[in-house]
């Protein structure tokens, strides 16, 4: 080798080092992402606090909630927790490497919130410990088995919580108004269908025959609350006794479908304006939902003559 080619590579030896000390010295702070996970790979989302767990599945391009209770999940929700939380940004600069600060920022195994992410045949993707900050506008963080403390730049607690209820999705029945051929009302001592034909709609009680406008108002209200039930709440526990309630129902409701699927919405009341309802005959989930709901089914021909 020449002289000449060994200065030319002493030269780049030493741009190269100059290079690398740069880099390890570099204190110019920049955003990063907290999460650095492409989300098209996840597949599943597990959140863990030292009192509860939550597991999220993905099947079929749609999620579903599999632990502590197997349900679809709230599109919204998880929608929400990829826009927000698996988004979110950082310094690039931690605001502590020290051990003793984990406590000081819940970041220890006890305190923290820990989300693991995994991807396809429950590879493990992440795993981020998320702590408990005071303030609206950040959260700590780390990963786990490191030191580095962050501070994130919004404070993601409402959209980690573990317990069930957050992520269920609310929606217990949603159906095409359009493919609704027959609906039948039994409301404390008041029944009547309604029926499409392929102009109007009939209505019928026993004593009265009415034709219906597709955009009659009383109508359109209870093709609209049928097209989507939203439920307040969820009840999974003591099931044997609201049972027996539904045993008196309030409202009864069967929906006929022009491919000829069958659905049954059965209601009582439980306390305050606050109803129990039951979908389909399921024994396994029952629902509450709110006395205005019910109201809407409340008609007589009279309403459907305007």
């Amino acid at each position: 080798m020449s002289k000449k080619h060994k200065i030319y590579l002493a030269v780049l030896a030493v741009v190269v080092i100059l290079f690398l000390v740069t880099k390890l010295n570099d204190k110019t702070e920049r955003k990063i992402s907290f999460f650095e996970v492409d989300s098209t790979k996840i597949e599943c989302i597990e959140i863990t606090t030292i009192e509860d767990t939550l597991r999220l599945v993905k099947k079929d391009n749609s999620w579903f909630m599999e632990y502590p209770i197997e349900c679809p999940a709230s599109p919204n929700k998880i929608e929400r927790f990829f826009e927000k939380v698996l988004s979110i940004k950082t310094s690039n600069l931690p605001i502590s490497e020290q051990e003793s600060s984990f406590e000081t920022y819940n970041l220890t195994d006890s305190l923290s919130t820990i989300i693991k992410l995994y991807g396809k045949d429950d590879k493990l993707l992440d795993v981020s410990m998320i702590g408990k900050s005071s303030s609206y506008s950040n959260t700590p963080a780390r990963k786990q088995g490191k030191n580095k403390i962050y501070r994130l730049e919004e404070n993601i607690a409402y959209d980690i919580k573990t317990e069930s209820s957050n992520w269920r999705k609310r929606e217990v029945l949603e159906l095409e108004k359009e493919q609704i051929a027959k609906i039948s009302v039994i409301y404390e001592n008041i029944g009547y269908e309604l029926t499409a034909t392929d102009t109007l709609w009939q209505f019928e009680d026993g004593e009265n025959s009415v034709s219906i406008q597709h955009d009659n108002p009383a109508l359109r209200t209870i093709l609209n609350s049928l097209s989507k039930v939203n439920v307040s709440q969820f009840i999974d526990e003591d099931i044997e006794n609201y049972l027996i309630k539904l045993q008196n129902p309030t409202l009864e409701i069967g929906i006929n479908m022009y491919d000829e699927s069958k659905y049954y919405l059965r209601a009582a009341f439980d306390n305050d304006n606050k109803y129990v309802l039951q979908v389909n005959n399921e024994t396994e989930h029952l629902y509450t939902i709110n006395e205005n709901w019910l109201k809407k089914f409340r008609k007589q021909a009279e309403d459907f003559r305007k």
